[in-house]
């Protein structure tokens, strides 16, 4: 079984797709998923953690290992904090600095499109290794308006 959590309007063929609004498989919050401890073989998060509290960053990276089974991806993509900062710091034209404060704080064209938190590489690196992934991969740049990361993890 293979999650795509947040899905949103991007419902993936041969995942089960979770959102908290009515638009995949399951209805669920992401914090607290639906499934059995190591039952899923990945979980995919694309563009969804930054729209929880940083209050609960850590909770929801437990959760989703939670699920995961041994040797089971994760892959997260969500906005990049010292991307952002540096898209912002560089930027000389108003509206390259909308975009950038749009990305930060989300598009908030519903209550669930608003974000709380970024992503940092030196602490998803923590938070995953504190967990008991290996493999940790993050990357940053070049996709997403150059503010995005991708992560990638194992678990053990």
């Amino acid at each position: 079984m293979k999650l795509n959590i947040g899905c949103g309007d991007d419902i993936q063929q041969g995942y089960i797709n979770v959102d908290i609004r009515p638009k995949g498989n399951i209805i669920a919050n992401v914090i607290n998923l639906p499934f059995k401890t190591n039952s899923v073989l990945e979980v995919r998060a694309i563009d969804v953690y930054e729209h929880l509290s940083f209050k609960v960053s850590k909770k929801v990276l437990k959760e989703w290992h939670r699920v995961l089974k041994k040797n089971g991806k994760l892959y997260i993509q969500t906005t990049s904090l010292e991307d952002l900062a540096k898209y912002i710091l560089q930027s000389k034209n108003p509206k390259k600095i909308e975009n950038a404060i749009a990305r930060m704080f989300g598009g908030q064209t519903y209550t669930e499109n608003s974000h709380f938190t970024s992503g940092h590489r030196m602490l998803f690196n923590k938070y995953l290794k504190e967990l008991g992934f290996k493999n940790i991969k993050c990357r940053c740049g070049n996709f997403g308006n150059r503010t995005n990361m991708r992560v990638t993890a194992i678990k053990l």
